[in-house]
């Protein structure tokens, strides 16, 4: 079930781009067979971590506040692609067309949608501060932390324990905060 609404949802992206293709006359430099193929590769790259047993955010399917955030994040991703494919369609209308313009294309669509693998498979993470999601192409999802972690020594020690829950995501949101809090408890009275 999660397999067939990620692949509606990147359809209905699927569908989005190749509009936006023909708005601005690209169709003839990209046609939708191109872009099927971009967000196929994407689409097999999904399914294997939903096969994989060490990923237990893909074991069950989206709740409907979910697909709510992925439609969202989705519409976003579309809306970051139109200044790139504005530029790009000004110059086929005013040098033509090229092989270089066409990957550039393809590389654009390629990037908004490998973003798509992050924002789905991190729906789930629960929210924390300098904590983001990425996806590297070739060497699977990453979760980043920004800033210097190793320089707040008490931080680093609260921030590497709660880490543990972010494949499992927000469901056990409610239990990182319990254990944030015990910690904070625990500090306290050794004080």
């Amino acid at each position: 079930m999660l397999v067939s609404q990620i692949h509606s949802r990147w359809a209905e992206m699927q569908s989005c781009v190749n509009a936006m293709l023909s708005e601005r006359g690209l169709a003839v430099l990209v046609d939708p067979n191109d872009v099927e193929k971009v967000f196929n590769t994407y689409e097999q790259v999904f399914c294997q971590y939903v096969d994989d047993p060490l990923w237990p955010t893909f074991k069950f399917p989206l709740t409907s506040n979910e697909e709510a955030r992925l439609a969202g994040t989705l519409r976003l991703r579309a809306m970051q692609l139109t200044p790139i494919l504005d530029e790009i369609s000004a110059k086929v209308r005013y040098g033509g067309t090229s092989p270089e313009l066409k990957r550039r294309t393809l590389f654009e669509i390629s990037r908004a949608a490998e973003q798509l693998l992050p924002e789905t498979a991190f729906l789930r993470k629960p929210p924390y501060p300098g904590v983001s999601c990425h996806y590297r192409g070739g060497l699977g999802f990453a979760a980043m932390i920004e800033g210097p972690l190793y320089e707040d020594r008490e931080r680093a020690k609260e921030k590497l324990k709660v880490m543990k829950y972010f494949h499992l995501g927000h469901r056990l949101q409610e239990v990182v905060e319990r254990e944030l809090a015990r910690q904070e408890q625990l500090q306290e009275s050794n004080q």
